[in-house]
């Protein structure tokens, strides 16, 4: 059965209230959460000076006190409990952990295009290999895993929901190794209840690897803590931005959207090709013109269109926004969700097709017919720019795969 779950929210969707968390939840004026629950469950929290996670005080009265470290590039590199050392993190160039030292010893990882691919112990000897879908998402849709137990492999195929989380694993026979029982924010139970040769799987949502030694979820430029639904950190892309709540999973809506990365909010549903937008092509954002005005309109409209599109392409490129997206024709769209950032970019792009247009008729780089089109679409323009904030913002702003 699933848990019983209900939540409310405030308007900038901090969670207020838990069916099964019971208290107060609170936050500062950064939308950072101070506290939630009561007694022994309640727990606290400090933040460092950049809008990290830095202390986690368990009870009250307190009965833990977990510390979390990061080096200079605000990356988590080792958890305290009561002062003792739980996890230790490295990171490769690319923001991959590439190890962890644990009471457990030492794991090194292993990644591929698709994601994690192996898990090698301290002296590099392969303890796990994991397959994906080919060219999909990164640490999306997970096809099978290789265990060693103890001195043969042993394969298991993996059977996902609609936003490719784990729920069940199968041995080749078919007979079920791993079952999870998932709350909605991705706390997961294994449940064991006939199953002859349970294995682990820390496989959660798209992108993320939970460390038993914490219970933290690993998300690649994030770690996200399921109970509360939110990141340890600062979102490190929206950090420059002002009325943004930086914390949340997935807009606090994870049965339709996932964040694989920790950076952005994937909606599992292609866009379509009637629309101006940008898609990510080997890690990089591309435009795509499909809601252009049909005939000559159209063609003398076109440059306008493209440098608003090349505008929100450079935008992208610079926060890495397809940094992990490969080529993904199918379709899939990323969304930023906050309408300050949405009216912040689409002026933007709209200043810059406006300036493109007003230069093909001051420098006469357009036919004589096509002053009429140029003029009218510069009208509709500057009525654009005129509202107060962008119609149907948050259509625009969404980026598409």
């Amino acid at each position: 059965t699933l848990p019983s779950e209900a939540y409310t929210y405030d308007p900038v969707h901090n969670r207020q209230s838990s069916q099964h968390q019971p208290g107060p939840w609170t936050y500062n004026a950064d939308n950072q959460l101070l506290n939630y629950g009561i007694g022994s469950e309640q727990h606290t929290f400090t933040y460092t000076p950049n809008g990290h996670t830095e202390t986690e005080v368990t009870g009250d009265p307190a009965t833990k006190t977990r510390e979390f470290i990061y080096n200079a590039a605000e990356r988590l590199i080792e958890i305290k409990d009561n002062t003792q050392t739980i996890g230790q993190y490295q990171y490769d160039p690319m923001g991959r952990r590439i190890r962890k030292q644990t009471s457990e010893g030492t794991t090194w990882f292993l990644y591929s295009d698709e994601g994690l691919i192996a898990e090698l112990d301290g002296a590099g000897n392969p303890k796990r290999y994991y397959g994906w879908k080919p060219d999909g998402l990164w640490g999306t849709d997970p096809l099978w895993l290789a265990d060693k137990q103890p001195t043969t492999w042993q394969t298991q195929l993996y059977h996902n929901d609609h936003l490719w989380t784990p729920q069940r694993l199968t041995d080749t026979e078919g007979n079920l190794t791993w079952r999870g029982r998932q709350e909605a924010f991705g706390k997961t139970e294994a449940i064991t209840d006939n199953i002859t040769q349970p294995i682990n799987n820390p496989l959660r949502f798209p992108g993320q690897y939970q460390d038993m030694e914490t219970g933290l979820h690993y998300n690649q430029f994030r770690y996200h803590r399921a109970n509360t639904g939110r990141y340890l950190r600062w979102d490190p892309v929206l950090n420059r931005h002002r009325d943004t709540n930086k914390y949340l999973y997935a807009n606090s809506n994870p049965t339709l959207h996932f964040d694989n990365l920790g950076l952005w909010v994937v909606s599992n549903e292609p866009y379509s090709e009637d629309e101006n937008t940008f898609y990510c092509k080997n890690g990089l954002a591309t435009p795509h013109l499909g809601d252009v005005p049909p005939g000559r309109e159209g063609e003398c409209t076109r440059p306008g269109y493209f440098w608003h599109e090349m505008t929100h392409v450079g935008r992208a490129n610079q926060d890495y926004a397809c940094n992990g997206y490969g080529w993904n024709p199918g379709g899939m769209r990323i969304d930023f969700d906050d309408t300050t950032i949405c009216d912040e970019q689409e002026r933007e792009a709209y200043e810059v097709e406006k300036q493109v247009l007003e230069a093909m008729k001051r420098y006469k780089l357009c036919a004589d017919d096509c002053i009429k089109y140029i003029d009218a679409r510069l009208k509709r323009i500057d009525e654009i720019l005129a509202d107060s904030i962008i119609g149907n913002c948050l259509e625009y702003h969404t980026i598409q795969l």
